[in-house]
C-alpha cells in the first residue's frame, strides 16, 4: 500500500519535469551479438529424405564478428541520436545521456518476467527517469531468410528510486545488403544494418505498452 501511494504522489513530479524538459532517458548500447543458422540441409540424417535439421553457432562465429564490427556502440549511439526520440511520443521533452554497455552484461536473461526489477543503473535522482537499454543484436538466418533481431529493456522510474513499469521484447528487420556469404566490409551493408536497427527500435517504441502515458 504504501509503495503504491509513494508510486502515485510521484506521477505529478515527473509530468511537472516533464513538461520543464527535466526529464532523463539513460541510453544503453549492447556488445552482446549473436549470429545463428536454423534450418534443413540435405544429407543424412533422421528427415524424410535425408534432410536432416540443424542449428549452427560455431559456424556462424566469422559472421557475428562482421555483425559486431559493422554495428558497433559507436554506431548504435549515432542510429538512435539521429532519431531525435526527445522530440516526440512519450519521451517528447528527455534529455537523453547514452552509456557504454557493462563488461558483464546485466539483463542478457531478457526473457525472465523479473527481467528490470530494482533501482536505477545510475546515480541519477532526476524526479522524471528511465533507462532504454539495448541487450543484444542477433542475425538468423534460414535456408529462405535473414533477419537483424534487436532485444531491448525500456524500464520508467518517474521520480522512483526503483523501476514502476518495465518491458523487455525484440523486434526483427530485414538487411538485404549485409551479405552473410560476403566477406567484404561495404557501406551498403553497414548502412542496412544500421537502418534494420533503428526499424527495430521504432517497432519496439510503437507497442501499446509504450505509447506515451495519459
Amino acid at each position: 500500500m504504501l509503495a503504491l501511494l509513494c508510486a502515485s504522489l510521484a506521477l505529478p513530479q515527473a509530468a511537472a519535469a516533464q513538461q520543464r524538459g527535466d526529464c532523463e532517458l539513460h541510453v544503453w548500447t549492447t556488445n552482446a551479438y549473436a549470429a545463428v543458422y536454423h534450418g534443413a540441409e540435405v544429407g543424412p540424417g533422421p528427415g524424410e529424405g535425408g534432410y536432416s535439421v540443424t542449428t549452427y553457432l560455431a559456424r556462424m562465429e566469422p559472421i557475428r564478428k562482421r555483425l559486431a564490427d559493422a554495428i558497433d556502440e559507436t554506431v548504435q549511439a549515432d542510429a538512435i541520436r539521429a532519431m531525435t526520440l526527445g522530440t516526440q511520443g512519450r519521451f517528447a521533452g528527455y534529455r537523453l545521456i547514452f552509456h557504454t554497455a557493462p563488461a558483464q552484461a546485466k539483463y542478457s536473461n531478457w526473457t525472465d518476467k523479473n527481467v528490470g526489477a530494482g533501482g536505477r543503473d545510475t546515480d541519477s535522482t532526476s524526479s522524471c527517469y528511465a533507462e532504454l537499454h539495448t541487450v543484444f543484436i542477433a542475425l538468423f538466418r534460414t535456408a529462405i531468410s535473414k533477419k537483424i533481431q534487436t532485444g531491448f529493456l525500456f524500464r520508467d522510474f518517474g521520480a522512483n528510486p526503483t523501476v514502476t513499469f518495465g518491458i523487455a521484447d525484440a523486434s526483427s528487420t530485414g538487411a538485404a545488403a549485409f551479405k552473410t556469404n560476403d566477406e567484404e566490409k561495404s557501406d551498403a551493408a553497414r548502412s542496412d544494418l544500421r537502418a534494420a536497427f533503428q526499424e527495430n527500435l521504432r517497432i519496439f517504441l510503437r507497442k501499446k505498452k509504450m505509447m506515451p502515458r495519459r
